[in-house]
């Protein structure tokens, strides 16, 4: 790993990113200022990280994503939400915390995308990481967007994937089908590492609101489908008490998806 100090960025990185990197400090150092929130591209924008070989994405309101081509990752800046956030990033270092996490959960058989790069942006308190591309498309374009069936044998090996998760003591906090990735035969991993924490309270109600996050309205399975699912969670994780767990499901659901 190299580290890098610049008057935008402190960064540590993989030397196979060195190009990427590079072209980093020229879009940082750019007239266009880009540490910043892009929910919505506009052409201008995209055009200055085109430039600089990367392809921006839209995405929530606290985040910056883009590709780079030349090394397969996505680079993300984390942006703080309020004071809060503020105060904490300007205590942690949250990438090298996302990185050692994807690191841990790996050696576990756990599907994250490996981070090959970790840092932060200098005077703005912002972190900013690379991450591998995850094979496969996420659960949410195929069985929403584009309406294709859920087979059960697909559901059964994302729900082993998030019990492993929770045996390895933490929780996925912003569950949602769009940070599920598959391909044709197998859960190729979950793609929102910054949003994973550490199961901190006693019991199981984190859990169940990882279960509310992926139960989408428009999820195309019948409710005894969805019952299945949730029973084999059930039973891979030992929790013996299946109606109060699935109420307490039902509950978050219920607040998630304002049903």
């Amino acid at each position: 790993m190299k580290h890098l100090i610049h008057d935008m960025i402190d960064l540590t990185y993989e030397t196979s990113l060195e190009e990427s990197v590079q072209a980093l400090v020229v879009l940082l150092t750019g007239v266009l200022p880009v540490v910043r929130p892009e929910r919505r591209v506009d052409e201008k924008t995209a055009s200055a990280y085109a430039a600089c070989g990367f392809r921006l994405y839209p995405t929530v309101l606290h985040t910056t994503l883009f590709y780079d081509d030349r090394s397969d990752c996505f680079f993300k800046m984390l942006h703080p939400r309020g004071p809060r956030h503020r105060m904490l990033f300007s205590l942690t270092d949250r990438a090298r915390q996302i990185y050692m996490l994807s690191r841990e959960l790996n050696a576990r058989g756990i599907s994250l995308p490996k981070v090959r790069a970790y840092g932060k942006i200098r005077g703005k308190n912002v972190p900013v990481f690379a991450m591998e591309r995850v094979e496969g498309r996420s659960l949410y374009d195929m069985v929403i967007r584009d309406k294709q069936s859920f087979p059960m044998e697909r559901g059964l090996k994302v729900m082993d994937l998030v019990a492993r998760t929770h045996q390895a003591g933490y929780w996925l906090g912003d569950a949602h089908l769009s940070h599920v990735f598959v391909d044709d035969t197998d859960v190729t991993g979950f793609i929102d590492p910054e949003g994973i924490r550490r199961n901190l309270r006693r019991g199981t109600r984190n859990f169940a609101k990882d279960l509310a996050g992926l139960d989408h309205p428009l999820l195309p399975l019948t409710g005894s489908e969805k019952r299945e699912l949730a029973e084999h969670y059930l039973e891979v994780m030992k929790i013996p008490d299946h109606t109060a767990f699935l109420r307490v499901v039902k509950t978050y659901a219920e607040r998630r998806w304002k049903r």
